[in-house]
């Protein structure tokens, strides 16, 4: 099975997306997508819909993805267009019109990380939020502080169990 990891958007991300890939890489075909402004050190380089083509001139067949931060939303415009076996989510930065997609989703084949006091959305706003858009999906609460996701045991056991 293909697994895509889109990570954060700052390029301290890219760290976090080959320590995932390097430690999932014996069970899945992982693909890490960078984002194009890592490259060029433009921020304005940022486009949601162009980082979204991209990943799907990659993509043909079923997948499982791995997102965070910016990843997540980004991932929300790929939903229409791949079929996606399981999805990862941790680290929501911020409520979107986008993730309203995850409540055609299985509930099954979807789980959320996120910390308790992430700067960005604490684990109580993200869990209002989810509960909202589809109340079934797993929402995992993590003792941190930061917005930082090194959870690489929960998230294999999570893509590798057979629902």
């Amino acid at each position: 099975m293909k697994l895509m990891i889109l990570p954060g958007f700052s390029l301290n991300n890219k760290k976090w997306s080959q320590e995932v890939s390097e430690y999932l890489t014996n069970d899945f075909d992982v693909y890490v997508h960078k984002w194009k402004h890592w490259n060029t050190g433009d921020k304005k380089d940022f486009s949601i819909q162009d980082e979204a083509d991209s990943i799907l001139s990659h993509i043909k067949e079923e997948v499982c993805i791995l997102a965070k931060s910016i990843g997540t939303l980004v991932a929300m415009f790929l939903l229409e267009n791949i079929k996606v076996n399981k999805l990862v989510l941790c680290g929501l930065p911020f409520k979107n019109e986008a993730y309203s997609k995850l409540s055609n989703l299985k509930d099954q084949s979807i789980i959320v990380f996120q910390n308790v006091n992430d700067p960005l959305m604490s684990f109580e706003e993200v869990e209002k939020y989810i509960r909202k858009l589809n109340p079934k999906i797993k929402i995992v609460k993590k003792e941190r502080n930061d917005h930082l996701y090194p959870f690489l045991n929960d998230f294999r056991e999570f893509l590798l169990y057979k629902n």
